[in-house]
């Protein structure tokens, strides 16, 4: 009887440890999904602020470019691909009312990429937009 119940309890050692190995590999495997998704295995991300002076739409939620002049009057030219977040006629309305905005991008081989577009608020952190 003895030896009965040493075997069971090491075979729920066993599988103790064989639970632990298999939330150590789902945590590491959720770890590199995220980062593949976070873009953080690339190039880091940039930020520029300025006026909008032109929005092409793929459709009425989709970005196709954005463009955008900067404080040193430097033009430069965002593509929307892959970005869901503010619409075009938003950055329209922006365009339109003269006020500044906040691109977070990338560079992927002289493509800038939007990954995030925010209000500019002088001396405050800008908000996201929705």
């Amino acid at each position: 009887m003895a030896n009965r119940v040493t075997a069971m309890g090491l075979m729920g050692l066993g599988r103790l440890r064989l639970d632990r190995r298999a939330a150590a590999f789902a945590v590491a495997f959720l770890a590199l999904i995220h980062a593949d998704a976070c873009g953080t295995g690339g190039s880091a991300d940039e930020k520029v602020s300025g006026h909008v002076t032109d929005v092409s739409a793929k459709s009425l939620l989709e970005i196709d470019v954005l463009t955008i002049e900067d404080g040193d009057g430097v033009v430069l030219e965002f593509s929307g691909r892959g970005y869901r977040g503010i619409s075009p006629s938003h950055l329209r309305q922006h365009m339109l009312q003269g006020l500044q905005i906040v691109v977070t991008y990338r560079d992927d081989g002289g493509d800038l990429l939007i990954t995030e577009i925010r209000d500019h608020a002088p001396g405050a952190t800008p908000a996201p937009h929705e």
